[in-house]
């Protein structure tokens, strides 16, 4: 676990955000399946065993938010999803749960320096404690 202090570039105020590392490897579903990425290009999954990385950032916010999260293993070529979901303390645990704010992810970017932006919203008028689950293939 590494901690990471980022600003959103929308100018939020800072959050400390740790990044939580968990690291899988699975038979692959689709061996040698071709996949058509653009007309002058193919991409192959690799065949026997299919690498999975998933992280997750808790982070707090309303409305619009914009985060970039560093330290990932990450390039402009990953594969990366996102996905949120409001975080609530049961029985002393920070755990996830269904609230009544709709949260959603917008737009999910890597970039070349291991950094990942992500940019969503957070139905909701006062700022709500939320877990950004990233998954890298």
């Amino acid at each position: 676990m590494s901690e990471q202090t980022e600003t959103s570039e929308l100018g939020a105020p800072e959050d400390i955000m740790t990044i939580h590392d968990t690291y899988t490897e699975q038979p692959s579903q689709h061996v040698g399946e071709r996949l058509d990425v653009a007309a002058e290009s193919a991409a192959e999954e690799e065949i026997g065993t299919r690498h999975t990385r998933r992280f997750f950032v808790n982070i707090q916010d309303k409305q619009g938010y914009e985060r970039r999260v560093t330290g990932l293993p990450v390039n402009s070529n990953s594969q990366v999803f996102v996905t949120i979901c409001e975080l609530g303390f049961f029985g002393g645990a920070l755990k996830p749960f269904m609230g009544a704010a709709s949260m959603e992810v917008h737009n999910v970017v890597p970039h070349d320096d291991g950094s990942l932006i992500v940019r969503g919203f957070i139905g909701w008028d006062q700022e709500l404690l939320a877990r950004l689950n990233i998954g890298v293939a």
